[in-house]
């Protein structure tokens, strides 16, 4: 299970004793490097460890709600180098409203579906950044754990852009996007978890606390 939110955190689950009760493997996977796979992520992972100032750059410095702002200012710093987009009135509006807000990568979120009133090209092309690596960082999951039983996505990031992951073949074209390595983990499916927060966590300590303590026969 990956949880994107304010970081990112993982957890496997595994039954050693086939139906009995699981055993919870924990896992620092966001505090691990972030592996760039394209150009784009190349310069991405530069321009995130000059404004962090840091040689090890995280998972969670990019899948996670803070790597979706993170995101935005590395392609509008680019499109500035570039002479393009960032001299548009329309993008320096978006660019204004998202550093003004007080939940900036909320702010993206909001503007980041094409041919939704309000969409700006640029959280558009930071949201399938942030999807395509979440979607690698699963199909990571997968192979180190050969999670047949399933990969999950939790999260806030998960459940609150649930419809936008589900739409388009952005996460699964990166799910599925290791080449021979595929056949590896082929057979593992991937969810989207749409119950958040507290909730979410509530749910998992009463199911644990069900089980628990089953009434004596």
């Amino acid at each position: 299970c990956l949880g994107p939110g304010t970081g990112l955190g993982s957890v496997c689950l595994a039954w050693p004793d086939g139906d009995g009760a699981p055993l919870v493997l924990p896992s620092e996977c966001g505090e691990a490097d972030f592996a760039a796979r394209s150009a784009a992520e190349w310069a991405l992972r530069s321009h995130i460890a000059g404004k962090l100032g840091v040689r090890h750059v995280k998972a969670e410095h990019v899948v996670s709600g803070l790597g979706l702002r993170r995101i935005y200012d590395f392609l509008r710093s680019d499109a500035a180098d570039a002479a393009e987009t960032s001299g548009t009135a329309a993008a320096h509006e978006v660019e204004a409203a998202v550093r003004s807000a007080a939940d900036p990568s909320a702010a993206i979120a909001s503007r980041c579906t094409p041919g939704e009133p309000g969409a700006d090209a640029t959280c558009v092309a930071a949201m399938e950044m942030l999807i395509s690596a979440l979607g690698a960082e699963a199909a990571n999951a997968a192979l180190r754990f050969q999670a047949h039983g399933g990969v999950f996505l939790a999260g806030g990031v998960t459940a609150k852009l649930a419809a936008r992951l589900g739409a388009g073949s952005a996460l699964r074209d990166a799910y599925l996007g290791k080449g021979r390595s595929v056949a590896a983990y082929e057979g593992c499916p991937l969810y989207l978890v749409t119950r958040e927060g507290d909730e979410l966590a509530l749910d998992g300590a009463w199911e644990c606390a069900r089980r628990a303590f089953q009434p004596v026969p």
